[in-house]
């Protein structure tokens, strides 16, 4: 079982609105391949709130690991697309998910079945959440694994955190820039497989997942580094959750045990395919089936 905690929210675009939030794209993802998944989160007792629960369980996701919040509505975020070069997210802060009660997960979750927890750094954005959060993390089991996606977003991070953030990771995957930052707080200078490998060292980091946008996405694993050059797509519509399809994908991999160079050519295939459609999920369910097949999947 695939535990997943963090936000879900609607992503506002200058035409309309749709479901997002780093978690619950990754959540989304592998679930629709057949991954047993329980996905928390906290939305607020708003309209917002209903239509999510309402498009989760349409999906088959249990609404009961959905906390309600009476004084906190559900997230937003305004999303700003550059066709073919980007977006950028305006995070509105104090939200339901910055509320979810870390302290009922390890009875209700810490089972013995619990392959992997899938974790970023937008929940620990209050000190209070981030204690809390820390708290839970000590009491996860030995057996299970850690999937660390650090998506950094202006004020919604600081040094410390993310430093708890790495001590936590099994696996973290990071973009080009967000390497880069924390590369000057916490590494010295030097290419860019040696700051790497300072990095999974200072934080017995086992994996590191390295994407850079059009340009090649690299996999460290231990001392072992692989590069995967990306796919040229023609239409891009926007970029949003590409990143999150990818990092997907690479839990499915890790987690069925395939060669990281299969595992690496399907993460780029998928979050190509998510390039060329309005928003971080597919119109068109039918492409989990044949990946699925492609990962092991029965």
């Amino acid at each position: 079982m695939f535990l997943i905690i963090g936000e879900i929210l609607f992503d506002i675009f200058p035409n309309g609105k749709r479901i997002g939030g780093a978690p619950f794209n990754f959540a989304f993802h592998l679930k629709k391949l057949g991954f047993p998944v329980r996905f928390v989160s906290r939305v607020g007792g708003d309209q917002n709130g209903e239509e999510i629960l309402t498009f989760l369980a349409d999906h088959g996701f249990d609404t009961q690991d959905i906390q309600i919040d009476a004084d906190h509505g559900t997230g937003i975020v305004e999303v700003e697309t550059f066709k073919g070069t980007g977006h950028r997210f305006i995070i509105v802060p104090d939200k339901a998910y910055d509320y979810i009660d870390f302290d009922i997960i390890p009875e209700q979750y810490f089972y013995p079945d619990l392959i992997m927890i899938y974790f970023g750094s937008l929940i620990q954005r209050r000190k209070t959440s981030a204690e809390r959060f820390h708290e839970m993390m000590n009491q996860k089991p030995q057996h299970t694994s850690t999937f660390c996606d650090l998506n950094l977003r202006p004020d919604c991070y600081n040094r410390q955190s993310i430093k708890d953030a790495l001590l936590m990771a099994d696996t973290l995957k990071i973009n080009q820039d967000e390497f880069d930052e924390i590369s000057s707080w916490f590494l010295t200078d030097g290419s860019l497989e040696y700051r790497t490998v300072q990095l999974m060292d200072l934080y017995h980091i086992k994996t590191v997942i390295l994407t850079m946008g059009d340009q090649a996405s690299h996999w460290f694993h231990h001392h072992h580094h692989h590069e995967k050059p990306i796919l040229k797509i023609q239409h891009v519509v926007d970029t949003v959750g590409a990143g999150d399809a990818y990092a997907a994908i690479c839990a499915a991999g890790i987690t069925n045990r395939l060669p990281v160079e299969k595992t690496t050519a399907l993460a780029v295939q998928f979050a190509s395919h998510i390039c060329q459609s309005r928003g971080a999920l597919p119109d068109d369910l039918s492409i989990y089936q044949p990946l699925a097949k492609k990962l092991g999947m029965k």
